[in-house]
C-alpha cells in the first residue's frame, strides 16, 4: 500500500524492557498513521474510541472517515480496507485520557475527543449502520 502524504518523524522515549532506561527511535510514519479508530459517541458529544500508534496533538482535523472490515478466523484473520465512507473537517479541540484533558491522544491509549466541525452527522450515521467485524477510523490525511 503506497504511503499517503509527507513522512514526519516521530520519538519513541522509554521502555519497560529497558528497566525504564531512556533511549530514543527515530523512524518515519506516513500521516495516514495518524488515525482514531471510533467506537461511539456518548451522551455528552465525546467520540470514544482508541488511537493507533502515533500521538495526535490537538489543533488536529480529521479529514477522512473510512472503514475496514475484519475477514476469517484465527489464525488466518486480516482487515480489509472498505474505503472512505465519507470526508470530513473535523478539528480536535479536546482529548480525555484517563479522566483527565491532555493535549494529543496518546497512540495506543483510548480517548474521549471533543470534535468540531462538518461530518459528525456523517459519523453517527455509520456508527448506527456499522455491521459485525467492521471498524471506523477518523484519519489525518494530507491531499495529494
Amino acid at each position: 500500500m503506497p504511503l499517503l502524504g509527507p513522512l514526519v518523524p516521530f520519538t519513541v522515549g522509554q521502555d519497560s524492557a529497558t528497566s525504564g532506561r531512556s533511549f530514543a527511535l527515530t523512524s518515519k510514519i506516513s500521516m495516514r498513521d495518524m488515525c482514531f479508530s471510533v467506537d461511539h459517541i456518548a451522551d455528552d458529544g465525546l467520540v470514544i474510541g482508541r488511537n493507533g500508534y502515533v500521538d495526535i496533538p490537538v489543533g488536529s482535523v480529521f479529514n477522512v472517515l473510512a472503514k475496514e472490515k475484519l475477514v476469517g478466523d484465527l489464525p488466518d484473520i486480516r482487515s480489509v480496507d472498505l474505503g472512505v465512507v465519507a470526508e470530513v473537517r473535523l478539528l480536535l479541540t479536546e482529548v480525555w485520557c484517563y479522566r483527565r484533558s491532555v493535549d494529543v491522544i496518546p497512540g495506543g491509549h483510548s480517548a474521549g475527543l471533543r470534535l468540531e466541525g462538518a461530518g459528525i452527522d456523517s459519523l453517527k450515521r455509520s456508527l448506527q449502520t456499522q455491521q459485525s467485524r467492521e471498524a471506523l477510523w477518523l484519519r489525518v490525511q494530507e491531499a495529494r
